[in-house]
């Protein structure tokens, strides 16, 4: 199951970080959904401790969460532009907590919460999504890389990711993951502003809060 997971993951992995822009609403509801189920999941394994997917409560919880937010960011696209930079906000804090030595779950979940916040507030206020689209797709789907490849070695599992996939990841390589993280994050972004500078009628919708279409 986790080798069928990881080769899933690994190719939702690849397109998210190198062509994030021109499949960012194809999977917007996935992502959140994504999001939501993490969400809840590790709130309750902060919580209560325990194995990540070892619990029914947290499961319960985050695929109610998980389905909310699948449903918000189909029917209003700039969710799922926030969820995505809260997400990756949540992913630097919980992995750069990890790097620096603070291991505690519930440690991690607060810095996770507190710069994934940071991140969504700017996705709200800053007028510039497609650019937010290609950091952040560019940047999750290099974590999501990153952890496929891991698990299809078997030096990560699920329960890893309890407080991210990046915290996972630097936990087992240390600040080796994270400079592959950056590279390959690095290196989607600039593909993603190539194929963008060729993609001359793209543009994403006026209006934020609608069903996700993009203007091509």
């Amino acid at each position: 199951m986790e080798i069928v997971m990881a080769i899933l993951l690994g190719l939702i992995g690849l397109a998210v970080c190198f062509v994030g822009l021109e499949v960012f609403f194809i999977t917007l509801p996935i992502w959140g959904f994504v999001v939501g189920f993490f969400s809840g999941a590790s709130l309750i394994h902060a919580w209560m401790g325990g194995g990540f997917f070892q619990t029914t409560l947290g499961i319960v919880v985050g695929l109610a969460l998980g389905v909310l937010f699948a449903i918000l960011a189909y029917f209003f696209w700039y969710f799922g532009v926030v969820f995505l930079c809260g997400s990756v906000g949540a992913m630097l804090g919980n992995g750069l907590s990890k790097a620096i030595g603070l291991d505690a779950n519930w440690w991690l979940w607060i810095v996770g919460l507190v710069v994934g916040v940071l991140f969504a507030l700017a996705a709200l206020f800053l007028a510039i999504p497609v650019y937010l689209v290609i950091i952040n797709t560019a940047m999750a789907g290099a974590a999501a890389i990153i952890a496929a490849v891991l698990m299809l070695f078997g030096r990560i599992d699920l329960n890893s990711f309890n407080n991210g996939p990046v915290a996972g990841t630097i936990d087992s390589f240390g600040w080796l993951a994270t400079v592959i993280w950056i590279v390959l994050a690095v290196l989607g972004m600039l593909a993603q502003l190539g194929r963008l500078r060729k993609m001359v009628d793209f543009s994403l919708p006026e209006e934020k809060w609608v069903v996700a279409t993009a203007n091509r």
